[in-house]
């Protein structure tokens, strides 16, 4: 008999290859009230240099398998983000871009802290940003590990100390997810607050990503039963056809609100309630089923991690990718950026 460890272990390897080749990692989700707290601690700090703040050169990691924190200098955090957060496969350019966001994000963390954990700065799951040690990476890429971390490595260099400003300011919410239906979407449909830089821009040509189409199905009785469960309001008949209708969408193409019998709930709540990998969805009521068909994945908000790659093909650099996808900012050293 194998070893439940043994077994445990290579299937937690196999997953992490599967992700690492093929899929990037989905960016935590920012819920409002963790903005709101990430407010409230950048205020006390606001318009002062980020040198004068915090430390540059180390972040404090909690990492959760373990129970303990890790200190781990900057850029080398930055190194095992970006290459657990993208494809090592994907160009240059769209992985530099993902490293400014990478080091944007846990700067901010250095401001903010984590309200997930009690120790340290920022935690090693999508809570914050995916981590794992680079030399566990490097095997987990196998044969390729190499060639992939040296590329990695002139990578991170490349960007060292660059962060994503807006105004002067450092990026509050240096947002990316995987892949969108051919738009992003607007921060204040997701996350409820409306964030100048975060606007819905278009984003072409990702039709070739693994994600870019889903669609689940589900008996009506399951439908009716999940509903009931959590919105124990909406009192669905049997005439699921007229009774759940998607009423608006967002800018960027999401559901924003959708009648589910006699309540009314968010398209972001529905996709929660059913596991869809994104709010911009269509329902197709069926005799005795509904299928779900999903454009995109992830949240939808910020930069698109496989439009991204679409612009670097096409010959964008990586200030160029931010710029588009995070209106007015603009690429600065993180020791000359103010805290906003």
């Amino acid at each position: 008999m194998i070893n439940r460890k043994i077994l445990e272990s290579a299937i937690f390897i196999v997953t992490i290859i599967v992700s690492i080749v093929f899929i990037p990692i989905l960016f935590g989700f920012l819920s409002s009230s963790s903005m709101a707290e990430s407010n409230n601690k950048v205020e006390k700090v606001k318009n002062k240099k980020l040198v004068d703040v915090v430390n540059l050169k180390e972040v404090e990691v909690y990492i959760s398998k373990e129970n303990k924190v890790e200190k781990v200098p900057l850029e080398e955090y930055v190194l095992s983000v970006v290459s657990s957060e993208m494809p090592a496969t994907f160009h240059e350019e769209a992985l530099k871009a993902q490293s400014i966001l990478a080091r944007t994000f846990v700067i901010n963390k250095l401001i903010t802290g984590c309200n997930n954990i009690k120790e340290g700065n920022i935690c090693d799951t999508t809570h914050c940003q995916a981590y794992l040690n680079i030399n566990e990476r490097k095997k987990a890429w196998g044969k390729e590990g190499d060639e992939y971390l040296k590329k990695l490595k002139k990578v991170v260099k490349e960007t060292e100390g660059k962060v994503l400003a807006y105004n002067d300011q450092l990026v509050k919410y240096p947002q990316y997810f995987s892949t969108s239906s051919g738009n992003t979407e607007d921060a204040v449909a997701v996350f409820s607050e409306d964030v100048p830089y975060l606007k819905s821009v278009e984003s072409p040509g990702e039709e070739i990503s693994p994600k870019y189409e889903s669609e689940i199905s589900i008996s009506i009785s399951d439908f009716k039963s999940k509903i009931k469960k959590y919105i124990p309001n909406s009192d669905l008949g049997n005439n699921i056809n007229e009774e759940v209708k998607i009423l608006s969408r967002n800018t960027g193409g999401t559901v924003d609100d959708i009648k589910i019998g006699d309540a009314t709930i968010k398209g972001k709540e529905f996709r929660k309630i059913f596991g869809l990998n994104s709010a911009n969805f269509t329902l197709e009521v069926l005799e005795d089923k509904i299928n779900i068909k999903c454009l995109g994945y992830g949240h939808g908000v910020g930069m698109s991690q496989w439009g991204a790659n679409v612009m670097a093909k096409e010959g964008s650099k990586y200030d160029e990718i931010l710029e588009h996808y995070f209106k007015g900012s603009k690429i600065e050293e993180s020791n000359e950026v103010l805290i906003g």
